[in-house]
């Protein structure tokens, strides 16, 4: 499981748009986003950078926080 910070979403909306930035790479993915706490967690095959590049090119702030 990977963690990114995540800034820039203002609500539920956004916090979605993230999820599915970050599922459309990895469908088979498990991903939860907390909108109040700027937080992606991922059960995924992504790579950290991958996970980043995701939520970035979705129009998000985000960087590694850490692997669990």
């Amino acid at each position: 499981m990977i963690v990114l910070d995540v800034s820039g979403m203002k609500g539920e909306a956004c916090a979605k748009k993230v999820q599915e930035a970050v599922s459309a790479r990895d469908p088979a993915a498990t991903v939860v986003v907390s909108q109040n706490a700027g937080r992606l967690s991922a059960d995924t095959t992504l790579s950290p950078d991958e996970a980043v590049e995701a939520v970035r090119s979705a129009g998000y702030g985000a960087v590694f926080a850490f692997k669990a």
